[in-house]
């Protein structure tokens, strides 16, 4: 009270200076302490935000990274971080089992009491997997603040009249416009667009939060590049991921395709070799030996198979395997499948039937050699996988779709629905202990799948385990089916009995084999053909230029001197006769190479004696010698005819042989070989018992072509024997 009643008795000067004062001193700390609370609180919603933006970038650019424990990533977004936001002192980032996955801290020495810690567990999808702990430094935030109050004490005590303009003017040069300016920025941040170029002259904090929506901007950036170099290292990864599972699976497949193919391959050789080493043995009788070569043949030719499927593979994978498709009768092709087949069968004492559904085209476009060949492979599978019962092929064909529709039914083991979805893959059978238990390569279905993808059809399955399996091939009759078609089916075709006929001829061999010069050269004199023989391309020419030959056959790869190159050498040279290749280079490309180095035709090893025969039986005359067999008349006298015994007994035997002649053509025209057989023997052991050698002989050939089962050779023979009975009467 005394202080107020000595302030009345003031000057007003002094009441109003005191007031003034009073006021300033109020107004000042008041708005300083306002300040003060002011700035602690903004300084506490800065950090608050920055926590929160913090996370929010963790959240957007490290929780995959936090989830898969990427160390180098996680290192990448904290330095980024704390290098965007100088105020933090530390920060770790841990996962859910407290250990530290990566972490930054301040080398500077900090007040404890200026350090403000935060944590916050890391959550996603309601899991924890980590956490975060940041702690902030706030000295010079502090500092700063209680300059700033100084200041306003200052100030304010100075300027208080100012106070209310220079705050106007304050808030809105330094408080509204730079507000508006970031928020513009934030939308152009937002938008992906460019902020405008400069800053406005602000308090420390605004210029601080321009920095920091920069750095947000940069940090937005970073982030997407981050994603994208995230996303294009997962693309590698699962790229890399899947070379090495088709590098393993390829491995694994070629290993298993060597191994099966390296028992495909022995198999045969073995027999081939065993039995061919049989054939040198003294002690083998002549059935024996017909047996052991007929085994030898029946193995090369499977040997050829497997290695005719790699081939075709190969051709396949290099696209030139092609196709010559022309009009074909489809009843003729069934039959010799069938034939086949049922040859197959009855080895393993299975039925095969073949099935007709009328009508029928007798004639459809396509290529015979390869639709053969896939139904030779899905016959022999049918076969290779029946234990009892048998196979039966039925055919049908659809007019609404001009398709024929062709099923290989089978009562063999069958396949579960997963074993049906790997058997076209190559190399791939329907497991591991079907190669064990059965055989084979793999590549045959494979083949036969795509084989008639290009013969314009496909190949189903369907299967059931222990009852058996339906192949069923559907494809393209061509053109001409429709016009053909039939309600029954054609006569049967009458075996081909025909002789190959002798041919006259003078033929030059170039061939660097010996072997194959040995053999090729037993069959053209077989033929009734002379032959020379030229080791190379330089002998082959010098033969032809001094020689006069019908036909040159000349194979491809020869040593010093290729064939191509001898060939167009004599083309050269003005040689015009007939030059053919024999070669085993059987591709497309290769008879082009021929055709266009001057070959007039193009055969391919091994020799199809019948084609090979059919060649020359086109280009040469045939043979003007009759056959000595069957067209000699001279009348037979038995050599023990003055045997006193033997001549009583010979009549009574004479009278018998037409009967018996009669007989043995009953026998053969009826097909009871077995009968057949049996006949053979008998006449040879009484032709030879009375004397007539030359019946004895012919009764010996006739048990030879039974063995062979060579009908043709056996009618032959046959009608010998009757040319060689009539003899022996007309000698009485």
């Amino acid at each position: 009270m005394k202080i107020v009643s000595r302030l009345r008795q003031c000057p007003l000067w002094v009441q109003i200076t005191i007031a003034l004062m009073i006021v300033c001193t109020l107004v000042v700390v008041a708005t300083g302490e306002y300040v003060r609370h002011t700035e602690k609180a903004y300084l506490l919603k800065n950090i608050d935000e920055n926590k929160t933006r913090v996370m929010e970038i963790i959240a957007t650019t490290a929780l995959e990274s936090i989830i898969t424990e990427d160390i180098p990533v996680l290192h990448t977004v904290v330095n980024q971080l704390t290098a965007a936001n100088s105020d933090i002192a530390e920060l770790r980032l841990e996962n859910e089992n407290g250990l530290i996955l990566a972490g930054w801290k301040s080398n500077t020495i900090i007040d404890p009491t200026s350090i403000m810690s935060y944590s916050e567990k890391i959550v996603f999808q309601g899991e924890v997997f980590g956490a975060l702990h940041i702690k902030w430094n706030l000295e010079q935030k502090l500092r700063d603040i209680n300059q700033h109050i100084f200041n306003i004490y200052l100030i304010n005590t100075l300027l208080l009249l100012l106070f209310t303009l220079l705050s106007i003017l304050g808030v809105q040069r330094l408080v509204i416009i730079p507000i508006r300016d970031i928020e513009a920025r934030l939308i152009d941040h937002s938008k992906g667009k460019q902020a405008a170029a400069g800053k406005y002259t602000s308090s420390r904090e605004f210029v601080s939060l321009y920095d920091a929506v920069d750095k947000l901007r940069e940090l937005t950036i970073s982030k997407d590049e981050l994603l994208n170099e995230i996303q294009h290292r997962k693309a590698i990864q699962q790229e890399l991921a899947e070379a090495r599972d088709k590098a393993l699976s390829a491995t694994e497949t070629k290993s298993a395709f060597l191994a099966n193919m390296s028992h495909e391959i022995r198999t045969p050789l073995t027999a081939i070799v065993g039995f061919s080493e049989t054939l040198l043995d003294s002690d083998q009788s002549m059935s024996d030996r017909v047996e052991s070569i007929q085994t030898i043949i029946r193995n090369g030719r499977h040997l050829q198979t497997l290695i005719n499927d790699i081939l075709d593979l190969s051709k396949i994978e290099a696209g030139k395997l092609e196709l010559e498709c022309m009009d074909i009768p489809l009843f003729g092709l069934l039959t010799d499948v069938h034939t086949l087949t049922r040859l197959q069968a009855e080895e393993k004492a299975l039925y095969c039937k073949l099935d007709y559904h009328f009508p029928l085209p007798e004639t459809i476009h396509t290529d015979p050699l390869r639709l053969k060949q896939v139904l030779i492979n899905l016959c022999g599978n049918a076969v290779k996988f029946t234990w009892s019962g048998g196979i039966r092929i039925d055919v049908q064909y659809r007019q609404d779709s001009n398709r024929l529709v062709i099923r290989v039914i089978d009562t063999g083991v069958g396949m579960t629905p997963e074993q049906q979805k790997k058997i076209f893959n190559s190399f791939t059978q329907a497991d591991s202990s079907v190669s064990r238990q059965f055989g084979g390569t793999g590549l045959g279905l494979h083949l036969s799948g795509i084989l008639a993808e290009k013969l314009g059809g496909e190949i189903h399955v369907d299967s059931t385990p222990d009852v058996g399996s339906c192949f069923i091939l559907t494809m393209d009759a061509g053109t001409q089916a429709a016009a053909s078609l039939t309600n029954k089916e054609p006569a049967e075709r009458s075996l081909e009995t025909t002789q190959m006929s002798k041919l006259e001829g003078h033929i030059l061999l170039a061939e660097d084999n010996i072997d194959n010069q040995r053999l090729i050269k037993m069959i053209l004199q077989n033929l009734g053909l002379t032959c020379d023989i030229a080791n190379n391309g330089y002998e082959a020419i010098h033969y032809a230029m001094y020689n006069s030959y019908d036909i040159i056959l000349m194979d491809m790869q020869m040593p010093e001197m290729s064939g191509l190159e001898a060939t167009q050498r004599l083309r050269e040279s003005g040689y015009n006769g007939i030059i053919t290749a024999l070669t085993a280079n059987a591709t497309v490309e290769d008879r082009e190479k021929c055709l266009a180095a001057g070959y007039n035709e193009f055969l391919t090893k091994p020799i199809d004696r019948k084609k090979f025969h059919a060649y020359f039986q086109n280009h040469l005359r045939a043979s003007d010698k009759a056959d000595e067999l069957v067209n000699d008349t001279t009348p037979v006298i038995s050599s023990l005819a003055d045997d006193p015994v033997i001549g009583q007994l010979l009549p009574e035997y004479i009278k018998r042989l037409p009967e018996i002649a009669v007989d043995i053509q009953t026998t053969f025209r009826e097909g009871n070989i077995d009968k057949l057989r049996m006949c053979a023997h008998n006449l040879k052991s009484t032709s030879g018992g009375y004397g007539y050698m030359q019946l004895y002989q012919l009764a010996s050939r006739l048990e030879f072509e039974i063995l062979k089962q060579d009908k043709a050779g056996m009618e032959k023979i046959i009608a010998a024997i009757v040319n060689m009975q009539e003899r022996i009467c007309k000698a009485i």
